[in-house]
């Protein structure tokens, strides 16, 4: 169902929780935060699970639709709404690099149709702790690189860069701030689950930030970066792990079973970390 099919449902949600177009922010958006960028629900999935189920048992107890998943229900109220900025713009500054992104805002969060389309947390810690030192002159694959933070951080540190992601849309915001920050990263399509034979032993480091939301694509995941390392000893795979749908123990399984060995590099609470992963053979 869609809000321009039930328009009830927009009048109600807004009854219910007192929302009117004059207030812009209301404190519906300011609740939920869209669910997801409150501290205390980093680990959750889709959102915050409550504010999502109550909102559509609301839908539903009003005869307002038969049955809808929740994060359907919160794009249309969203659409909507209308109470959040779409296009938005970040300007960050590592080591006397300046690194220009546009994208959508963050405040989406999990509305969005891919999570590629905004920046998050985990991309910002590992582009803090890129150096010179550990980039400079390496071959260098991003994988899942959404608006391309990491990757441009990278290259202009002196690494031959490619960033890569699956979302067409994502890529294109990505090719967008390539050209905005006149940057020498190549962009590319790329399935984790069906690896592009070129990529294959062809990195000295791997990059991901932020991109454990499914244990189904663990496997695919490990295994591609794995694909794609060199097999020298100095190869690795450097993961900034938010926990978001999965949590460690099966993060690190699926590690294992593709053949890693990891080990922290920077902590951030108890869950969030950076690691450095290593392909056994390699040795540490």
């Amino acid at each position: 169902p869609h809000t321009h099919h039930h328009p009830e449902l927009f009048t109600e949600v807004q009854e219910e929780v007192g929302l009117s177009a004059e207030r812009g922010h209301s404190s519906f958006a300011g609740s939920c935060t869209w669910g997801y960028l409150v501290e205390g629900h980093r680990g959750m999935a889709m959102g915050c699970p409550h504010t999502l189920a109550a909102l559509a048992d609301f839908a539903v107890e009003r005869g307002i639709v038969d049955a809808i998943d929740p994060s359907t229900l919160v794009q249309e109220v969203q659409r909507g709404c209308d109470v959040v900025q779409k296009e938005d713009s970040w300007t960050y500054e590592f080591g006397g690099h300046t690194i220009q992104l546009s994208g959508l805002n963050r405040e989406l969060c999990h509305t969005l149709d891919s999570t590629g389309l905004t920046a998050w947390v985990g991309a910002d810690r590992l582009a803090a702790y890129l150096t010179p030192d550990l980039v400079a002159s390496k071959a260098v694959l991003e994988l899942g690189c959404g608006l391309g933070l990491v990757g441009l951080l990278a290259q202009a540190m002196g690494a031959r860069v490619v960033m890569s992601d699956v979302d067409p849309d994502t890529l294109e915001f990505c090719r967008r701030n390539v050209a905005l920050n006149e940057s020498k990263a190549h962009v590319q399509r790329l399935d984790w689950a069906h690896t592009d034979p070129s990529c294959h032993a062809r990195f000295d480091l791997v990059l991901a930030a932020d991109v454990c939301y499914s244990e189904a694509a663990l496997p695919a995941l490990f295994q591609c970066a794995r694909a794609c390392l060199t097999p020298a000893p100095h190869a690795r795979f450097i993961l900034s792990y938010v926990q978001r749908g999965c949590c460690q123990e099966e993060v690190w399984r699926h590690a294992a079973a593709a053949g890693f060995k990891w080990s922290p590099l920077q902590a951030f609470g108890p869950h969030d970390c950076i690691y450095s992963l290593t392909p056994s053979s390699c040795g540490e």
